[in-house]
């Protein structure tokens, strides 16, 4: 992980998806603030059962 003071601050993805995750990567970001990570999060809103999605060209087992 990068520390404080090593330069630009690198991308992090965060994805917060369903259940408890948006909690849990609520609280990623607040300890990731207070530690002044030099970190920026890209954040992508992913929801419900992939493996059903008919879009999807392939299925996950």
């Amino acid at each position: 992980m990068p520390r404080p003071g090593d330069g630009a601050p690198r991308p992090v993805t965060l994805i917060p998806g369903d259940g408890i995750g948006p909690l849990v990567t609520g609280a990623v970001e607040q300890v990731m603030e207070a530690m002044h990570a030099p970190v920026y999060f890209e954040k992508y809103d992913v929801h419900g059962d992939m493996k059903s999605d008919p879009s999807r060209g392939d299925r996950i087992h």
